[in-house]
Order: structure tokens, then sequence, then C-alpha cells
């Protein structure tokens, strides 16, 4: 009876939206270390580290897209996200934003989205 409980408890229900998320960040870091290239040496474990900070640029810029834009300023999405997150960090606590970040997050996006080229300007990454 032992084993069968042990077995029970080790099984976790795991519903689909929280399936697909992880399912998505799989595939988002992914992405990264097949674009090694296109990013700073050290962006792949920062975005381990803070996925839920991507997962806001990629619904803020897709809200961005979604409203008829076709060429914006991820330094905005960045700025936008560090205001948000200084007013609401009494609850959720403040994320901190560091603003060498963005152009690699915006890189990300136009990697997973090769569909909205020229969304981002974007510049010659520094080696």
């Amino acid at each position: 009876m032992d084993v069968l409980v042990t077995e029970q408890a080790a099984f976790e229900f795991i519903s689909a939206p929280a399936y697909r998320q992880v399912a998505r960040r799989e595939l988002v870091l992914r992405r990264v270390l097949e674009h090694r290239e296109r990013f700073k040496p050290d962006f792949y474990e920062w975005l381990k580290s803070n996925l839920p900070v991507w997962e806001r640029f990629d619904f803020e810029a897709n809200r961005v897209w979604n409203a008829g834009r076709r060429h914006y300023s991820s330094r905005t999405l960045w700025e936008v996200m560090r205001h948000e997150s200084a007013v609401r960090a009494s609850g959720d606590g403040e994320w901190k934003l560091n603003d060498h970040r963005a152009p690699d997050v915006a890189r990300l996006w136009l990697v997973l989205n090769p569909d909205k080229t020229g969304f981002f300007e974007l510049r010659a990454r520094p080696t």
C-alpha cells in the first residue's frame, strides 16, 4: 500500500495552460541557444532567471502589434514595464530592469516572430 501511495503522490496533475506555458518557456530558451550569436553572451542565463520579465515584454509587444502598429520602440516598452513594476512593487515586488537587456529582449521577440521583421529597429550587437 505504501508503494501505491508514493506513486500517486509522485504524479502531479498539470493543467493544459500550465503545460503550454512550460512548453513555451522551453521553446524561448531553445531559440536563444539556436541564435546565440544575436545575443550578449550572458543573455541565456539572465533569461532563465527572468522569464516573467520576458513574458511581460512579449505580451506588451504583441499588444502593440495587435493594435495596428508596425514599428515601435523596444525601449519604450521596457520603460513602461519598469514604471509599472515600481508602481505595483508593494505586492509583487519590483523588477530590476537593467536597460542593457532591452535590445536582447527585442531581438528575441523578433527571432520568435520572424513575420514581424522591422517592428523594432536594431543596431548591430556589440561584441
